[in-house]
């Protein structure tokens, strides 16, 4: 199911459900003990850019005679240099790599949905702790180029299908290297915890919650390179390309703070402040992901 249906799911079900309690009850305090509540609604994540590592399309040597345009591979273009007398050459050595790049986000893989439940386990007062859960989902996907490898060019004579190699050499751009690498990702995130809230008589509550996350990174990518002769008009010499998929757990933790609000005392609405920090990272052969980040939830509250 798109994100954006389920979005529409998550909506509907919050409007029903808000028009259906909200004719229930008067207010009463936020929070009391043995009290069950569920949450729903929208949740949002700063996650930091992707790091991508490229396919490589290798390295290369190429050969010139007049133009670089004319270039060939040394291997086969030395067969044209077979005679006695000695004829100046350009011989052209690229060193490929993995192009490192980056990929951002934009508003839509930052947003996602959010699942809570709350039961209250000890009340003092208008202070109580509660045993929380939640559930998140988020849907990402980004993209980047890069660029990899150096290259020099020597100055030689070719003769009986060798060169004779000298010292004298140049830096050069006759070959460039490149790589789109793309990344996907479904997160699914699990967390547990304990809330400390505090609830006033006019239906407002503060609160701060921290627990241990689970964190399952579903996980595709692919990378192409490609290795293009600048002075013919970018004609492509080699390339390269792979895949990875991956499926990973990642063990972190969160801490949150926010308030909330009950207008009844069966709805309320939650805005919170949230920090999630991983044990590790998360990836594939050819892209990194940091699951730390700030984020903030929104959810409607409905209590039994």
């Amino acid at each position: 199911m798109k994100f954006s249906r389920i979005m529409a799911v998550v909506s509907g079900l919050s409007l029903m459900a808000f028009s259906v309690m909200a004719q229930k009850a008067e207010k009463q305090e936020a929070s009391s003990d043995g009290n069950w509540t569920i949450g729903i609604g929208a949740s949002y994540r700063n996650f930091r850019d992707a790091r991508f590592t490229g396919a490589s399309a290798g390295n290369y040597i190429g050969l010139f005679q007049d133009s670089a345009a004319n270039m060939g591979e040394f291997s086969a273009a030395i067969g044209n240099y077979t005679g006695d007398d000695p004829v100046p050459v350009n011989v052209v050595t690229y060193t490929g790599g993995s192009a490192e790049s980056s990929g951002d986000y934009g508003l839509q893989e930052s947003l996602g949905i959010i699942l809570g439940t709350s039961v209250g386990f000890w009340q003092d007062g208008r202070l109580g702790l509660d045993f929380v859960a939640n559930f998140q989902y988020f849907k990402l996907d980004s993209a980047a180029y890069g660029s990899a490898g150096s290259e020099y060019t020597t100055n030689v004579y070719a003769a009986g299908g060798e060169v004779s190699y000298n010292d004298v050499m140049q830096q050069t751009s006759y070959i460039a290297g490149s790589s789109k690498t793309k990344f996907d990702m479904e997160l699914y995130v699990i967390d547990l915890g304990i809330s400390l809230d505090y609830s006033f008589e006019n239906g407002l509550g503060l609160y701060a919650a921290t627990g241990p996350t689970l964190s399952l990174a579903d996980m595709e990518s692919n990378s192409r390179a490609g290795l293009v002769n600048t002075a013919a008009g970018n004609g492509t010499i080699a390339g390269a390309s792979g895949r990875d998929n991956e499926i990973e757990f990642e063990w972190g933790w969160y801490v949150a703070a926010g308030a909330s609000y009950w207008f009844s005392e069966s709805v309320g609405l939650a805005c919170e402040l949230r920090y999630d920090e991983a044990l590790g990272t998360v990836g594939t052969k050819y892209a990194v992901q940091d699951l730390d980040a700030w984020g903030g939830n929104l959810k409607l509250l409905i209590r039994f």
